[in-house]
């Protein structure tokens, strides 16, 4: 764009976006990689696990994954239908964050 990410901000701001998806997914981020640390030093830690108990944990780490990857996939819908309609991201009367956990 040319211009810094503060008159950015403020750009957006008056144009009724005060928050940032950013805030809401860096937390759903934040999981997924602590969530492939966790694998892949589980499984370097145990080199003696049989083929079915490597399965069985990267089954669990796959269906863990997946529901992080959902959340992430929902948060952003979430943000751009709320942008489509006239963003709000907090009702200031009841304070209440619109469309996003």
């Amino acid at each position: 764009l040319g211009i810094c990410l503060s008159l950015t901000k403020k750009i957006f701001r008056t144009h009724g976006l005060h928050e940032w998806v950013y805030r809401y997914l860096s937390p759903i981020r934040s999981r997924m990689k602590r969530l492939v640390n966790d694998f892949d030093s589980k499984v370097s830690r145990n080199t003696k696990l049989s083929n079915s108990q490597t399965q069985s944990q990267r089954e669990i780490y796959e269906t863990e994954m997946k529901g992080l990857v959902q959340l992430h996939q929902r948060t952003v819908q979430a943000f751009l239908e709320n942008w489509e309609n006239g963003f709000s991201a907090v009702d200031a009367s009841s304070g209440e964050e619109n469309g996003f956990e």
